[in-house]
């Protein structure tokens, strides 16, 4: 995203979800927040830093995946539910590859809880 400020794409993207349902803003909000900020703290990085990091890595993580449910899920209610990693290998514990997978594991339950949930045309 060169020359575009990536906060104000996110609040974007947020501001569209809220237009189709109040549910995906909730949803976004609930899952994203946690995993990033646990793999982000874990690592000691700031945010610019690890995303950064992230934006090096190639889509689909080489394969790690990240089920997000640090604090449960709320979409299907499963509040018991806890976050998972899989697909690790040797030289996969990079903060860059794991931030990456635990906001596209966000992005896939997000999907999921769209297409889960009945939203109105």
């Amino acid at each position: 995203m060169t020359g575009v400020d990536k906060h104000h794409v996110h609040v974007w993207h947020m501001t569209q979800l809220a237009q189709q349902s109040p549910l995906s803003v909730l949803k976004a909000c609930h899952q994203c927040q946690p995993a990033c900020l646990q793999v982000r703290k874990s690592f000691g990085l700031d945010h610019e830093t690890i995303t950064q990091l992230a934006e090096k890595e190639p889509a689909g993580s080489s394969g790690v995946n990240f089920l997000p449910y640090i604090t449960g899920e709320r979409t299907p209610n499963w509040p018991h539910s806890s976050g998972v990693l899989t697909g690790l290998r040797p030289g996969s514990m990079r903060p860059g590859l794991l931030y990456r997978a635990a906001m596209e594991g966000a992005t896939f339950s997000l999907l999921a809880g769209q297409q889960w949930a009945v939203i109105p045309a």
